[in-house]
Order: structure tokens, then C-alpha cells, then sequence
């Protein structure tokens, strides 16, 4: 496993993370609080399979968006605030966890927070 953080930008809420020898670039969900949905957006520089988990801050697993092979690319998903079975989350802060794994073998994960308001 081989990560390195490459760079802050405040001006545009990413993160930009050495992924092959490109960069992964996760951005914060927009908005940030929410209610009821909000948008989130990564950037692929390479081709793999990629996870988008959200926990809560328990460390319980609340809903997996995404567990799928992703081409290179601008990716975006919209999520309305329900758990895995179709429930309505509760006020809060709650994190998600984005991973890539990559054909070439690299691997990503990025870890953010984000709070639904009701």
C-alpha cells in the first residue's frame, strides 16, 4: 500500500491523494450540512474497483453506495439520507469512506465527515 498525501486546496474543498502516478481527487460532499440529500464527487485518474461506505460514529456500517468497477473519470452520486434499508438516518454526523483499488495494484481510501440536519 503506497499513499501519500499530495496537496490541500481550500479554494475547491479536495483532496488530491498519489495514486499510480496520477492523483485521486475526492471532493467534500456538497452541501455540507444536508437535508435530505446531498451530492458527492470523486475524480478516478485510473480504472479499479471503488467502495463508498457510510458509518456512522459508532463505526457501524450504515449504507454502502458504492461497491462497483469505476472507469477513469469524473464520477458523481447523488444520496438521500436512508441506511441500507431504505430508513431514514437520524440527525448527525456521520463519515464516508471512499476506496480504489486500482488494475495496476495501487490502492486509495480517503475518510470524511459530513452532518445531516433535520
Amino acid at each position: 500500500l503506497s499513499l501519500s498525501f499530495v496537496c490541500r486546496d481550500r479554494d475547491r474543498d479536495r483532496e488530491e491523494h498519489a495514486c499510480a502516478s496520477h492523483a485521486c481527487i475526492e471532493y467534500q460532499n456538497y452541501p455540507n450540512p444536508f437535508n435530505p440529500s446531498t451530492s458527492i464527487r470523486f475524480d478516478l485518474p485510473d480504472a479499479g474497483w471503488v467502495t463508498l461506505t457510510i458509518y456512522d460514529l459508532t463505526g457501524r456500517e450504515v449504507n454502502r453506495l458504492v461497491d462497483a468497477h469505476h472507469d477513469a473519470g469524473n464520477h458523481s452520486l447523488d444520496w438521500t439520507a436512508q441506511n441500507s434499508s431504505g430508513s431514514p438516518l437520524s440527525t448527525g454526523v456521520y463519515l464516508y469512506e471512499m476506496t480504489l483499488k486500482t488494475e495496476e495494484g495501487s490502492e486509495f481510501r480517503s475518510v470524511k465527515k459530513f452532518s445531516l440536519l433535520k
